[in-house]
């Protein structure tokens, strides 16, 4: 993924979290999310996005820290639905990746 990427919005300039492709995913925690401007902005470059056909993914903590492995995986499978021809690494012998 590149991160922190440059995205001009209207009059600011915001950052990307992580950009594969044509697949954005935004990490979404309390800080910078927890207001309804905050929220509305959020939105606001996700539609500026699919208007340049590109695609956002929003997380939230619980899926980043309390389920990392099976979000991997999904974001795989988005992944790969774009071409990506790479499988998820697990992360260890347990990992849900590997089941």
């Amino acid at each position: 993924a590149r991160r922190q990427v440059a995205a001009p919005h209207a009059s600011r300039m915001a950052y990307r979290d992580a950009e594969y492709g044509s697949l954005i995913i935004e990490l979404d925690g309390r800080l910078f999310h927890n207001t309804a401007g905050q929220r509305d902005k959020d939105f606001e470059r996700d539609l500026d996005a699919a208007v340049d056909g590109r695609d956002t993914r929003r997380l939230s903590y619980g899926q980043v820290f309390d389920r990392p492995c099976p979000t991997a995986g999904k974001i795989g499978t988005l992944l790969r639905r774009g071409g990506w021809t790479g499988e998820p690494h697990p992360c260890g012998p347990n990992c849900a990746l590997r089941g």
